[in-house]
């Protein structure tokens, strides 16, 4: 799943070019940013905005990885979250340190 922290208008382009088999959600309020801790209300790169963040949930509804990031500059490294979704598909991810 994808939240999206946009207005329809501006995600239609991004969501027509980047289709895939997940399901998105326009988080337009930012409720769901403001609810998993990622909406900022200013810093001084953003103003009313999310935070880059990604989550991963289990099967079992438990947050496998999550990674906040510090910055609009600070994605998570894709071999970071491709590790943790093998430890989820593996069953290791409650084993992690």
């Amino acid at each position: 799943m994808i939240v999206l922290c946009q207005k329809r208008a501006l995600a239609s382009a991004w969501l027509a070019a980047n289709a895939g088999p997940f399901t998105v959600i326009l988080d337009e309020d930012r409720s769901i940013a403001k609810r998993w801790g990622v909406h900022v209300w200013i810093s001084y790169d953003s103003l009313r905005m999310a935070r880059p963040a990604s989550f991963l949930v289990d099967p079992q509804g438990r947050i496998a990885y999550a990674r906040i990031s510090k910055h609009q500059m600070d994605p998570a490294p894709m071999e970071e979250i491709f590790e943790a979704v093998e430890s989820v598909v593996s069953g290791r991810a409650g084993n992690r340190p």
